[in-house]
């Protein structure tokens, strides 16, 4: 009776995060294709890794590179929708990958009411359209998902396949488990961008349970050595990105009004649109607003250090999401550059638009 609480209500809260991650994949459209920046002629999709030269940050990209990096996490978190459910959008990474991959198991497993020991082939439908369909081992420990143009929100698609090794399910009295090996070779479509992403990760969710059966906090995991996305728009690549030696962490809290959800992160990314590399980590975990009476698009609260070539650094410091109004010269976000002197320069004030709109 547990499990199954946990699955109805996990069910509702996948939908909830797959609205929320169509809008974070109009941003992730908006920062990446819109910057410009090594445009391809070729509509295929391959997930060619980025420059691997460190990136030398300067005046001229200091916008391009915050965009980059915090597009990234974001949609890791809560972002472009994917058949699955899962952000921030930090960089180019496509439909959050944390929806995904708790919307595949929590749904088979609510539409089943079966635990995952029980071998067979099950298809589901998506909420607007297509299907995903689910094969499991006979000893429960591997789930291959394939997604057939699989909609969960209008103007997005998914294609390709998911396999879970190591899948393991715990179901507790004050908390339920879910973690698992995952390997990823999918398209996700949202509006005219397409995003191809292939890469090895492992992933964990866990939901701590009230006395009611009711969810209290949601924490997801995501780590893995590396992770190759291309983004593409009208037939044309505007980036490739390759994620290496990640390490992401997300808790929802359902216990305050509205709910919150803190993030942090490290991962090193190499990217086509900044013809460089750069590795970015969280000095003060990010904030967001994610109830779903009043979700914010953007975190209120957070900073992040983006390290380049020469010692050069970005200091990345948010002040406030997209309700809030700065003092009159200043910004939603502070952009501090040091060029490799140990120093930080002069803020430099950012909007949220104008960050969405970087390059």
């Amino acid at each position: 009776m547990e499990l199954r609480a946990m699955q109805r209500h996990g069910s509702t809260r996948a939908q909830l995060l797959l609205a929320r991650l169509g809008i974070f994949g109009a941003l992730v459209a908006s920062v990446l294709a819109g910057c410009g920046g090594g445009a391809s002629a070729s509509g295929a999709m391959t997930a060619a890794p980025g420059p691997n030269t460190p990136l030398a940050i300067g005046q001229g990209n200091a916008n391009a590179t915050a965009a980059e990096a915090i597009v990234t996490p974001a949609t890791l978190a809560d972002t472009a929708a994917t058949a699955a459910g899962a952000s921030a959008a930090p960089a180019a990474v496509p439909p959050s990958l944390s929806s995904m991959d708790r919307r595949v198991v929590q749904r088979w497993l609510s539409s089943q009411n079966l635990h995952p020991a029980a071998a067979g082939t099950v298809t589901i439908p998506c909420a607007v359209g297509g299907s995903f369909t689910a094969v499991t081992s006979a000893d429960g420990k591997t789930l291959t998902v394939m997604f057939v143009d699989c909609s969960e929100v209008a103007g997005t698609t998914v294609g390709g396949n998911q396999t879970y090794t190591n899948l393991t399910v715990t179901t507790q009295s004050t908390l339920d488990s879910i973690s698992a090996n995952v390997a990823d070779a999918l398209t996700i479509v949202v509006g005219p961008v397409s995003y191809a992403e292939t890469g090895d990760y492992a992933f964990s969710f866990s939901a701590n349970k009230t006395a009611n059966a009711g969810v209290s906090t949601e924490t997801f995991g995501l780590i893995g050595s590396n992770l190759s996305i291309s983004v593409s728009k009208g037939g044309a690549v505007s980036d490739s990105v390759t994620l290496t030696n990640f390490d992401f962490n997300f808790e929802e809290d359902l216990t305050v009004s509205p709910h919150q959800l803190y993030s942090s992160f490290n991962y090193s990314l190499a990217s086509s649109r900044l013809d460089g590399l750069i590795t970015v980590a969280t000095t003060q975990e990010f904030k967001q607003i994610v109830d779903p009476a009043e979700t914010h698009l953007y975190p209120y609260a957070g900073q992040l250090m983006i390290a380049g070539g020469n010692s050069e650094r970005l200091q990345v410091t948010i002040l406030g999401d997209e309700t809030f109004v700065p003092p009159a010269g200043e910004g939603q976000i502070e952009l501090q550059l040091d060029s490799g002197t140990g120093s930080f320069g002069p803020a430099i004030w950012l909007s949220w638009a104008t960050l969405s709109a970087a390059g």
